[in-house]
């Protein structure tokens, strides 16, 4: 999604390298227990991580996303991201996969500054 973010505002007539982008909270690494087909269907293993203590491996989203911007052309300092969990941070957060289909929602943006 993220990569198809960049090439519609590309196709828009913006610069790669001109985008600023902020990857907000999201499930961390901590909690984003994935099965090994995921593991076998991403290209880019290093985006997971995997710990004795895990069972499965964990995909970190963030990583993930960021190299996604980097590959499209968006230059790394311009990548800012939350570490705050979203699954972790009942506090603060709903999460899907911490309360099931009955949680609340988040909203995520993208915006053009002209």
């Amino acid at each position: 999604m993220v990569r198809r973010a960049v090439e519609s505002l590309v196709a828009e007539g913006m610069q790669a390298s001109d985008l600023t982008v902020a990857i907000g909270p999201h499930i961390g690494v901590c909690c984003m227990e994935v099965g090994e087909e995921v593991y076998d269907w991403f290209a880019q293993p290093d985006v997971f991580e995997r710990r004795p203590e895990w069972k499965k491996p964990h995909l970190n989203v963030a990583k993930a996303n960021t190299r996604q911007l980097v590959d499209a052309g968006v230059p790394e300092e311009r990548i800012q991201v939350s570490t705050l969990c979203t699954r972790c941070r009942r506090d603060l957060f709903y999460s899907y996969r911490r309360d099931g289909a009955g949680t609340g929602r988040m909203l995520a943006a993208i915006g053009i500054d002209r």
